[in-house]
């Protein structure tokens, strides 16, 4: 009984120290990563995707609000938006509210950096909204 503690035990402050390594890594990045050139900073980045990617058994899908090289918005991204607000809106914490173009009526959806859970045929889905804005349209 005491081995399967002490293993345990053990094996705790290893995910532990994982993690405490991690936070560090963090901590320093944010410190240096002015000083760091844009194709290294690409590189990292690369490289800890393909790690997280790894590690996690989930799968991520990015949606993007807007077509490239256009204005309008995307035909996916207003359809999940409305099928979020039809069946995952009531579970959100923060919407947002405004006036559908041409009518009346209010439209509500899930409001920027906001996560919702649904499930879909059997499968739990995590949404999250986050807004990001593409490096060429920052100006610093």
């Amino acid at each position: 009984m005491e081995t399967i503690g002490g293993d345990a035990h053990v094996h705790r402050y290893g995910w532990a120290g994982l993690w405490s390594a991690v936070a560090s890594l963090i901590f320093l990045w944010s410190m240096v990563q002015q000083y760091v050139p844009a194709q290294l900073e690409d590189y990292l980045t690369t490289l800890a995707r393909r790690l997280h990617t790894a590690m996690s058994p989930y799968v991520t899908i990015s949606i993007d609000e807007h077509i490239p090289d256009s204005f309008s918005r995307s035909e996916a991204y207003v359809s999940t938006e409305a099928y979020l607000s039809a069946t995952c809106a009531s579970s959100a914490r923060r919407l947002r509210a405004d006036h559908a173009p041409g009518s009346d009526r209010l439209r509500v959806a899930v409001d920027d950096h906001e996560e919702v859970v649904d499930q879909f045929r059997g499968a739990k889905l995590w949404w999250r909204k986050t807004k990001m804005l593409p490096r060429s349209n920052i100006i610093s």
